[in-house]
């Protein structure tokens, strides 16, 4: 396998971070990380990517009778002893179930061109160095964009950081403005007219603020950060 192919330790990285690269594949591409400084930095990219992603998806309550069919064959387990191999079969059958519903979920973002029905937007605000600041997600159907903190950059105190959108056409639109210590959240309401701009919209950006905010409705501090907006 050629490995000095960046495009395949691209794809390869990705189904590692995804939980879908197995067996001696991912035990190789384990031992290539640990010597190739690129293949390091696929990973890395790949984390930066959809590790962020997890923090906007809402917890889901298993049903019922997943929790019932785990007991019974920890209960069964618990009788026969199978083999380590044996016992690990259903948990490795769950995280390549698992690993493949996450990779049909992400597919939408990279293939701009596939037909979607689109409700939701993603955006991942980084810095120069590709470190995610931001995650900022668009629901269309309830009218409301969310922004968490994930490393956001210390400012002064008297200054903010207000989130734009970049419409196809006309000046930028104010979202509010950004929380800045980790793991915090803001929510805001979108008008009809925000929501319709949205749909053809250029991408967001980030401009620093006098404290309360642009008094101008436009930015007037440097726009330090921009990123595209994904439909999910």
């Amino acid at each position: 396998m050629k490995y000095d192919d960046p495009q395949l330790v691209d794809r390869l990285a990705a189904a590692y971070v995804l939980g879908t690269l197995h067996g001696g594949a991912r035990r190789r591409l384990e031992a290539l990380a640990r010597e190739s400084l690129s293949v390091q930095q696929a990973i890395w990219r790949w984390e930066r990517r959809i590790n962020p992603m997890a923090d906007s998806v809402a917890p889901v309550q298993p049903r019922t009778e997943v929790w019932g069919y785990i007991e019974q064959k920890i209960q069964s387990g618990s009788k026969h002893e199978p083999r380590v191999g044996q016992r690990l079969l259903p948990w490795r059958a769950l995280s390549a179930a698992l690993g493949l519903a996450v990779l049909v979920l992400l597919i939408p973002l990279f293939q701009p061109g596939a037909p979607q029905l689109v409700s939701e937007q993603l955006a991942l605000i980084q810095d120069s160095e590709q470190q995610p600041l931001w995650v900022v997600s668009v629901d269309l159907d309830a009218g409301l964009i969310r922004s968490r903190a994930i490393n956001a950059p210390a400012r002064e105190v008297d200054r903010v950081f207000q989130l734009w959108m970049l419409p196809a056409e006309g000046d930028p639109q104010s979202f509010g403005l950004l929380p800045v210590a980790g793991g915090d959240r803001a929510q805001f309401e979108l008008s009809p007219a925000i929501v319709a701009l949205l749909q053809s919209s250029k991408g967001l950006a980030v401009s620093i603020e006098p404290a309360g905010g642009s008094p101008t409705g436009l930015p007037t501090g440097p726009v330090v950060y921009t990123a595209p907006i994904l439909e999910l």
